[in-house]
């Protein structure tokens, strides 16, 4: 087989390095992005120890305890400036999600519910449905290697014999382009 410019195509793939982050707690003050951790993530991204080359992917994921319209996730969408500094961060979901909301905190949420029980909270179920974890990816434009192709909930099923829950919260799950790479 041969590609469109008359070369073979390698017989192995050379992966691209991939470098994924958790973000950093964002509670108390999830709301200003002055004040939490998240902020600023392009100084502790780039040129740190085991931080991907040029042509690498580097993906943002997990819990934020955060809203999409709160100003720490606006920050690293590039929607909102901290003190003249901005990032950009493509958000997987918004790109390559079903179109829903993408709800990861439901408190219908057996799991939800047992926890506000636990810590005395008597009005059970009365917290808003939300999205909260998110697969931010940096760098990303069309065309190049990240760029979200599709975005989905997971671990939103009872699961196992007893057909529970894994969790109070569900994750997200986001397969990214990643072309093969030519042989060096």
């Amino acid at each position: 087989m041969t590609t469109p410019g008359g070369r073979s195509p390698p017989t192995s793939r050379r992966r691209r390095a991939v470098r994924c982050w958790p973000p950093r707690r964002t509670w108390p003050g999830a709301d200003t992005a002055k004040g939490s951790d998240p902020a600023r993530p392009g100084s502790w991204t780039s040129g740190a120890p085991g931080s991907p080359p040029a042509d690498g992917i580097t993906v943002l994921a997990g819990d934020f305890n955060a809203t999409p319209a709160s100003s720490t996730v606006r920050y690293l969408k590039g929607l909102q400036a901290l003190e003249q500094d901005s990032t950009y961060w493509v958000d997987a979901w918004e790109t390559a999600g079903d179109g829903g909301p993408g709800w990861t905190f439901e408190p219908d949420n057996p799991w939800v519910i047992a926890t506000e029980r636990l810590v005395g909270i008597t009005g059970s179920g009365m917290q808003p449905a939300r999205r909260i974890y998110y697969v931010l990816v940096r760098g990303w434009a069309h065309g190049r290697p990240g760029s979200p192709l599709s975005a989905r909930r997971v671990c939103d099923t009872p699961a196992g014999p007893a057909q529970v829950l894994p969790s109070d919260h569900y994750g997200v799950l986001a397969d990214l382009w990643d072309p093969p790479l030519e042989r060096s």
